[in-house]
């Protein structure tokens, strides 16, 4: 009997021990728990912008992005988070079930083949010229797309220049031997007299730069330059003034040439591939060398649009974020320029439009960019937001030709403006893992709005190879989805730094 007690005694107070020990860890359990609510709702911390961007060995590979990563718990560096609301004036704490401190939630619904399925439609209803029906069809796509979103959206209308080209035919003679050259001719090239220009002396421009052709009397020849150093415009005003009557620019690459003068130019011009070049330089020097040009074009007056979508915020005096994108093209498919550029938008568009978002987002595509950044010019003149309320606009996100290249590159116009967006870029792409490279440029439509004193960045993938780029090669067999992808998470992570500063 005793020993039963005693046995009874040890089994009481196991049973004691037991119970006492599944209360502490339920208690545990549950302070974890909270731990782990506490962390996921909280603001991250702003971010450090650093404010030079080393660029790398221009040799390296790019790095790619390891699309499973999680987000970097910012929380737990060793800075402290600042829960103060001056310190977060205007920026929500907590974003609730679509909580944006999760970049991985976005990234994760980046659809690759949704975004080439886009590069498709415009690639099928190119090309895509300024005023043209090509542009039209692929604004109302735009437009529709938006729609189903269920953004608001506005088309803004403006005049445009419209370019068609009917003929264009190119002859060398050497002597009594005459041969045709694939040629192209500029859009705004103007036309010939009626009938061509007949046995005009070839006479050589170089580059066609000042230098080039200021020793060289040019009256009454065709100019034959090479392509490079300066704009295509420049090279022809130039020779214009040194008396030519006409002008062949020489491809860099052996492939045809499609580019724009932006303007109608004084004299016509046409370009050829390096190869048809060589046959010119061959026999350039001979005494009866000469060209046969007909060039036959129709430039008038008609409009173009840019197609805007708009994500509100229910946040009351929500800032703007504005993410852009040109949809025309020159006088080739245009998937990389700048299908590419409209699929990242879209597919942008498709990601965020069922998160609550502390800010709006205004989905710019533009018009007419190629002709000399007309439609983003126009926006920043004409509309409302940028008038009236431009210091509310965080930023300018322009993504132009980010399906081909090898180098994920970083642009702004100008050094001096600010670079908070910029900067910001380049620390998304650096913690991403994604090799960065920093450059300025004005050629895109971002200029348009760092004029305007709006922070801006230029996203792309360079260098552009001469072979596709404003050529009929620029088709969507060449495009490298992973590249806009590698794009897209950059942008998705400078969303959710903004949306937790």
């Amino acid at each position: 009997m005793r020993k039963l007690m005693q046995v009874k005694s040890i089994s009481i107070l196991i049973a004691v021990f037991l119970l006492t020990l599944t209360s502490c860890s339920k208690s545990a359990i549950d302070n974890t728990v909270n731990k782990t609510d506490v962390e996921q709702n909280q603001v991250l911390e702003e971010p450090v912008y650093d404010t030079t961007q080393e660029e790398s060995d221009t040799d390296s590979t790019l790095e790619e992005t390891d699309t499973d990563s999680t987000l970097e718990d910012e929380s737990n560096s060793d800075s402290s988070i600042e829960e103060d609301s001056d310190t977060n004036s205007g920026v929500a704490e907590d974003f609730g079930p679509d909580s944006l401190s999760v970049f991985t939630e976005l990234q994760n619904k980046i659809d690759q083949d949704r975004a080439m399925s886009v590069i498709q439609y415009l690639t099928d209803v190119s090309p895509r010229i300024a005023g043209l029906d090509g542009e039209k069809a692929a604004g109302e796509y735009i437009l529709g797309e938006f729609n189903k979103l269920g953004f608001a959206s506005n088309l803004e209308e403006f005049p445009v220049k419209y370019f068609k080209a009917n003929e264009c035919n190119l002859k060398i003679n050497d002597g009594n031997d005459t041969f045709e050259l694939d040629s192209n001719c500029f859009s705004f090239s103007s036309s010939t007299p009626d009938g061509g220009l007949k046995r005009i002396p070839l006479i050589y421009g170089s580059f066609g730069t000042s230098s080039d052709v200021k020793d060289i009397n040019m009256e009454g020849k065709i100019a034959v330059v090479k392509r490079g150093e300066i704009t295509f415009r420049d090279k022809v005003i130039k020779c214009a003034n040194r008396g030519a009557i006409g002008v062949i620019v020489i491809n860099a690459v052996d492939a045809p040439l499609n580019s724009t003068l932006l303007d109608e130019s004084p004299i016509p011009a046409v370009s050829v591939s390096l190869s048809e070049g060589t046959k010119i330089m061959d026999i350039i020097n001979n005494e009866d060398a000469s060209a046969d040009l007909l060039v036959d074009t129709v430039i008038k007056d008609s409009v173009s649009n840019n197609i805007i979508g708009i994500k509100s915020s229910d946040e009351e005096d929500a800032k703007t974020l504005i993410i852009g994108a040109h949809y025309d093209s020159v006088d080739c498919p245009g998937a990389n320029d700048n299908a590419s550029g409209v699929a990242g938008l879209m597919e942008l568009a498709n990601i965020l439009k069922d998160h609550t978002l502390p800010f709006n987002v205004h989905f710019m595509t533009f018009g007419s960019e190629e002709i000399g950044l007309i439609g983003s010019d126009f926006t920043v003149n004409n509309n409302t937001l940028i008038q009236e309320n431009k210091d509310n606009i965080i930023g300018m996100i322009n993504l132009d030709m980010i399906g081909k290249g090898r180098q994920f590159t970083i642009l702004k116009a100008k050094t001096y403006t600010d670079d908070t967006i910029y900067n910001l870029a380049s620390t998304a792409a650096k913690e991403l893992n994604i090799t960065s490279y920093s450059d300025y440029s004005e050629n895109s439509d971002h200029s348009s709005f760092e004029s305007k004193g709006i922070p801006v960045v230029f996203l792309t993938y360079r260098p552009y190879d001469p072979i596709y780029y404003h050529t009929k090669m620029d088709t969507i067999d060449t495009i490298d989805s992973t590249l806009i992808e590698n794009t897209l998470e950059v942008v998705l992570k400078m969303i959710t730094k903004i949306a937790n500063k």
